[in-house]
C-alpha cells in the first residue's frame, strides 16, 4: 500500500465528503494509509477525528475509544481546537463519573489561556458531545453538556427592553407593507437588519416584533 502514496492523499482528500455520505467503512479503511503516505505541512488532526467517529459509527466501540486515547497523546497534533477536542472526549471516557467530570474541568482551564475566542471551547466540547452520542455513551455525552453548561452559570443575566408598535395586525402581506414605513425598526442592531442570510431582515423583524401586545 505504502507504494501508491499519491493514490492514498487523493482518497484521502474526500474523507470529510464519505462522512457527509455515511461511507463510514470507506473512512475507517482509507483514513490510517492516508496518515502514514500524507505529506502536508500541517498535520492532518480532522481526518483522525473522521476515523474515530467512522468506527464508533460502525459500532467500533472500542477501536474508537482507543483511538480517542491515542489522539489525546499525539504530539503531532498542533491545532489547539482538535487537541482540546480530544481531551474532552479522553476525559469524558474515564470509567469513574466523579473523575471523569472533575478531569473535564482540568481539561477546560488549561486550555482557557489558548484559545484567542472563547466561543470556540463550547462549539468544540459540541463536536467531543456528537461522538459521544455516535458510540452511544450516553452517560458520557451528559458529562460533558453538564461542563459546558457550567460555563455559562457565571456570566451575568442580559436584559432588553422590546418595544412593540401598537397597531391590530394587519393579516396580509400588504398590510404588513403598507405599515412598514412606520415601524420602530432601531429595536434591534442595523447590523442584524442587513444580514440574514441574504433575507429580508428588516420584513421579517417587523413582522415578527410589531405585533400589538396587551400587556
Amino acid at each position: 500500500m505504502k507504494e501508491y502514496p499519491e493514490f492514498y492523499n487523493a482518497l484521502g482528500s474526500k474523507v470529510s465528503q464519505a462522512m457527509e455520505f455515511g461511507a463510514y467503512d470507506y473512512v475507517a479503511a482509507i483514513v490510517p494509509e492516508y496518515m502514514k503516505n500524507q505529506k502536508e505541512k500541517v498535520y492532518p488532526a480532522q481526518h483522525l477525528y473522521f476515523q474515530i467517529n467512522a468506527e464508533a459509527m460502525l459500532g467500533n466501540k472500542a477501536k474508537a475509544a482507543e483511538l480517542i486515547r491515542q489522539a489525546a497523546a499525539n504530539p503531532n497534533i498542533q491545532n489547539v481546537n482538535i487537541q482540546f477536542r480530544f481531551k474532552i472526549m479522553e476525559a469524558a471516557l474515564i470509567d469513574s463519573k466523579a473523575e471523569s467530570e472533575k478531569k473535564i474541568v482540568e481539561v477546560i482551564n488549561t486550555f482557557k489561556t489558548q484559545f484567542k475566542d472563547l466561543k470556540q471551547i463550547p462549539e468544540e466540547m459540541n463536536k467531543a458531545g456528537m461522538t459521544m452520542v455516535m458510540l452511544n455513551a450516553r452517560e458520557n455525552a451528559e458529562r460533558i453538556v453538564k461542563a459546558r453548561e457550567n460555563l455559562y452559570s457565571s456570566m451575568p443575566q442580559k436584559t432588553a427592553e422590546i418595544k412593540f408598535f401598537q397597531k391590530d395586525f394587519p393579516g396580509s402581506v400588504e398590510g404588513w407593507m403598507a405599515i412598514l414605513p412606520e415601524l420602530r425598526k432601531q429595536v434591534t442592531p442595523q447590523k442584524l437588519e442587513r444580514q440574514l442570510w441574504g433575507a429580508n431582515v428588516e420584513f421579517m423583524l417587523a413582522t415578527d416584533m410589531a405585533i400589538k401586545r396587551d400587556v
